[in-house]
């Protein structure tokens, strides 16, 4: 048995003689095998960890050639990070990979000027903190070249502290200002963007920064307002320590390709187990200095002329076996051009793609024409929670079927609700507002049906608004009543505040109630706003019973009965949502026998007739 570990694979393959194929071939070579029938069992030991060389095109990088930043999902500003195995740095099996990358902002004129310059020089040693010279003050980011008159910005300032503590990286205050972001911890969010993620900054393990990654349409709106373009300049090296030397037919150390911008090294050296060159001499200088004498009180350094020292000379070998490290190195510039126009920074105009229903037969319009249509569209009320769903939805009631919706207050639209229980809004309001809002009410766009909602038309066409009152709004002003009342009479509210109450009011509306299932959240949400904050201690004094499990509902009914009152007609309701509220109506054998009669509901005043959801 090895003293080094051993790998033991269990591999599937069609058939004994599989074993001499060209895919098993390739399989111990480290590609891919994949066998989907007719499988059978062969046990094979593919060796130590530290023999496992990779194959030539990880190094060689040929997908990192191909790569265009510019198509990419997110696009790095700023990154630097190390990825390597457990094993000693320079020992044999030792991996490691490296990835830099640094971007620039240049004028859109300078582009060809910016993809010749190389790494090192786009590469920050210091960070981009300020500078002077020659009397000259600049800014934090500045990029200067040295070699023309080539002038741009880094879009991400690095803050170094000389090791004292881990770099601080800032997303340049122009980005966060003209796209309107907002900072949550590492991540910079678009609050009128329905809060999209627009910028995100990773970490190591050790907290410190690794990658500051941005959407690319965020980011060529924002170069489009500046009319410049985004050199992102890019550095990655992979190597490993072997045992023997690979033939990989390296016959030279580059490979250049101008039209792509990017060079590729790669090269394997002899070296000591440790990292040393292999076979190189190590000669050790000795001197040490003899004109002080360490018995004076005050020692001092004689002059120059005066110094006296003793000198010895050796040399020896670097230890360690023999070992070679395979590394290919690429450099690569990327140009992430401008966007054709800035809606978000600059505010262009755009044109709408997105069509929503304007007529009984299917007519669709979008952008302008949409917003000159005169005339209404039709929502599902589902609609209502997509918004509220969304972290600054919005529902605010005008009259009893009048209100505004929206994912945020500044774009809310004025809706009314027809007979049918459908939204109707200005076919003008919608088209007013951003594309990325319009997504979110196209999903619910729907034929017209059941006419124009009367109170929005009372609204809108009469001005003449109607003296009505949302049940929302009411239920806020009675929970806020009882609360006053019940303190001023009885020393003590009766009903106590939720934590979260506002959430709950948010959320407790009648579109919730529009099928059977989402009455019974409703339910629960009215529970938490009702019996759940009944002070049950509060009514045991004011209705004592012997039965000590009698709850606050039966308990508030016996106090309105020894007042006079019918308590039983004035918890009924209570005692419906307290049923509702206990779940699904699957496993509610009352409701579920009939789920439509509303005979079947519980001993609420509920209309089994559901709105079109």
């Amino acid at each position: 048995m090895p003293d080094e570990p051993f790998w033991t694979v269990f591999v599937w393959l069609p058939s004994p003689d599989a074993r001499a194929s060209p895919a098993f071939t390739n399989f111990i070579s480290g590609s891919h095998y994949d066998v989907r029938s007719n499988i059978r069992p062969f046990w094979i030991v593919l060796g130590s960890r530290e023999n496992m060389l990779k194959q030539s095109q990880w190094f060689e990088m040929d997908d990192l050639k191909r790569l265009t930043l510019a198509e990419a999902a997110w696009v790095p500003l700023c990154r630097r990070e190390s990825v390597r195995n457990d094993v000693q740095y320079d020992h044999l099996g030792f991996e490691e990979e490296i990835i830099i990358a640094v971007a620039v902002a240049f004028p859109v004129n300078n582009r060809l000027e910016a993809l010749k310059q190389d790494f090192t020089d786009i590469s920050p040693r210091w960070g981009n903190r300020p500078w002077v010279e020659e009397g000259e003050f600049h800014r934090a980011g500045t990029f200067k070249s040295y070699e023309s008159d080539l002038d741009g910005e880094y879009l991400v300032i690095q803050v170094l502290f000389d090791g004292l503590e881990k770099p601080v990286w800032h997303l340049h205050h122009d980005l966060i200002a003209g796209l309107r972001l907002l900072r949550k911890k590492d991540v910079w969010v678009c609050p009128e963007e329905d809060y999209i993620e627009v910028a995100k900054l990773d970490r190591k393990s050790d907290g410190s920064p690794s990658n500051l990654r941005i959407r690319p349409q965020y980011l060529r709106d924002y170069l489009c307002a500046r009319s410049s373009g985004l050199l992102v300049a890019t550095y990655q090296s992979r190597a490993q320590i072997v045992e023997h030397e690979p033939d990989f037919g390296w016959t030279e150390d580059y490979d250049r390709d101008e039209e792509s911008s990017f060079r590729w090294v790669g090269y394997i050296r002899e070296i000591h187990e440790g990292g040393t060159p292999f076979g190189r001499k190590i000669a050790v200088i000795h001197s040490a200095r003899t004109s002080v004498d360490p018995g004076d009180d005050v020692p001092i350094l004689p002059h120059i002329t005066e110094d006296t020292f003793e000198t010895s000379t050796s040399e020896s070998y670097y230890p360690g076996r023999k070992l070679f490290r395979v590394t290919g190195e690429i450099w690569r510039n990327h140009w992430i051009p401008p966007g054709e126009v800035s809606p978000l920074l600059r505010e262009d105009p755009v044109e709408s793609g997105i069509e929503f229903i304007v007529g009984s037969s299917g007519e669709k319009k979008a952008g302008s024409a949409l917003e000159e249509h005169r005339g209404w569209l039709w929502f599902k009320p589902a609609i209502v929670h997509e918004m509220l769903s969304r972290t600054s939805g919005v529902l605010q009631w005008d009259t009893a079927d009048t209100g505004s919706l929206g994912s945020s207050s500044i774009y809310s639209v004025h809706f009314g609700i027809n007979e049918l229980g459908l939204l109707n809004v200005m076919a003008k309001d919608i088209a007013l507002l951003p594309e990325l809002h319009k997504r979110l009410w196209i999903a619910h766009n729907i034929l017209p049906d059941g006419g124009i909602s009367k109170e929005l038309h009372m609204s809108q066409n009469l001005a003449k608004p109607a003296n009505t009152t949302a049940p929302e709004d009411n239920l806020h002003s009675a929970l806020e009543h009882l609360r006053g009342v019940s303190a001023h009479f009885l020393e003590s509210p009766m009903l106590t505040q939720h934590t979260v109450e506002a959430a709950i009011l948010k959320n407790a509306n009648r579109f919730l109630g529009v099928s059977l299932s989402g009455l019974c959240e409703l339910a629960k949400e009215l529970n938490k706003l009702t019996v759940e904050q009944l002070d049950l201690k509060l009514l045991k004094k004011l209705a004592p019973s012997k039965d000590k499990k009698l709850g606050s509902i039966k308990r508030l009914e016996h106090y309105v009965l020894s007042l006079g009152g019918d308590g039983h007609k004035i918890t009924a309701p209570l005692v419906g949502i307290n049923e509702l509220r206990q779940g699904d109506p699957i496993y509610h054998p009352r409701i579920s026998r009939n789920p439509c009669n509303s005979s079947a509901l519980p001993t609420t005043e509920i209309s089994s007739r559901w709105p079109k959801r």
